[in-house]
């Protein structure tokens, strides 16, 4: 294959826009969840169980409605996804998805009260 050396001019004058939509069925999750969170003066360890899908409180736990609730924490503390699982990987160790928090709740519910918390300081 020959290989073509193309200006920057040349490349920009061939782009053109693209119609696409940002929100995926993840997103639309997460603003529909965020909507539905009752403003109060504060939030106990019930409202993060609910949030996340404790068996305990919503029945079947099911991951994609865990992985909402993890994101809807995550905007809450104002981190990007890489930067929320690193830090709950240095407070938990290894495992910090669905099989954990079935496994052991009480800890995941400490280290993002702990996280949630420092907002308030």
């Amino acid at each position: 294959m020959k290989r073509q050396r193309q200006s920057l001019e040349e490349l920009l004058g061939h782009l053109s826009p693209v119609d696409t939509g940002w929100q995926d069925a993840h997103a639309e999750a997460v603003i529909q969840r965020l909507n539905s969170i009752q403003r109060k003066p504060s939030y106990s360890r019930d409202d993060l169980a609910r949030l996340l899908g404790d068996p305990t409180l919503m029945g079947k736990l099911r991951t994609e409605y865990f992985n909402e609730g993890l994101t809807t924490v995550r905007l809450f503390l104002d981190m990007s996804k890489d930067e929320f699982k690193a830090a709950l990987r240095d407070r938990l160790g290894p495992g910090i998805g669905i099989t954990r928090l079935r496994q052991d709740p009480e800890c995941i519910y400490s280290a993002l009260e702990d996280r949630l918390m420092g907002l308030a300081v």
